[in-house]
Order: C-alpha cells, then sequence, then structure tokens
C-alpha cells in the first residue's frame, strides 16, 4: 500500500490462512515499510494436525511521507505453500489510516 501524503498512519493486517498440512509448522506474518523494515509480525507455531485456520491481527502506527510504502508478507517454515482464506465479513485485509501529522 501506497501513503498519498506525508503524516502519521496507522497500519494493519487481518489474515486468516488454511493449516491444510498434516505436520507441524510456523506461520509469520510481517509488515515491512518500503519492503526493508519490519515494523511489526507474528509468529505462530502449529502443532501437527491442529489448528485448521490460523488467524493474524496485526496494527502499529508509523511517520510517513508520501509515496512510502508498506508490504504485508506471509511465510511458512514449509514448502506446501499457504492459502489465504477469505473473511466472512467486510473487513479489509491489509489497510492504511491516516491519523494526522
Amino acid at each position: 500500500l501506497t501513503v498519498p501524503s506525508t503524516g502519521k498512519y496507522a497500519v494493519g493486517c487481518n489474515i486468516a490462512l488454511s493449516n491444510s498440512n498434516i505436520g507441524a509448522r510456523t506461520f509469520t506474518v510481517e509488515i515491512t515499510f518500503k519492503g526493508v523494515t519490519n515494523v511489526c509480525h507474528e509468529q505462530i507455531a502449529v502443532p501437527a494436525a491442529e489448528a485448521p485456520v490460523v488467524h493474524f491481527n496485526l496494527k502499529t502506527d508509523w511517520s510517513c511521507s508520501a509515496n512510502d510504502y508498506f508490504e504485508c508478507r506471509v511465510m511458512t517454515t514449509d514448502s506446501t505453500g499457504v492459502d489465504v482464506l477469505a473473511l466472512d465479513h467486510s473487513e479489509p485485509v491489509f489497510w492504511i489510516h491516516r491519523l494526522g501529522n
């Protein structure tokens, strides 16, 4: 997401991931600033055959200049990939909101 004007912003994500793998694995979700600086992250280790859906809700406030940007990354410790699930409500999955100057 690209910041339209200089100011302080709330940035966050609400993500549900499918844990369709039967083995244990760790999920990580992070929000980065300009693709480099990790501004917030969460990591959840899921034991084998548990938690068919894993939820993440991250939020932080960050001072930005116009045209700065944020990225949301989802990773796992295995090679089977990650399915990001559709949320059953109208909440955005990845968002920014200007708080002021």
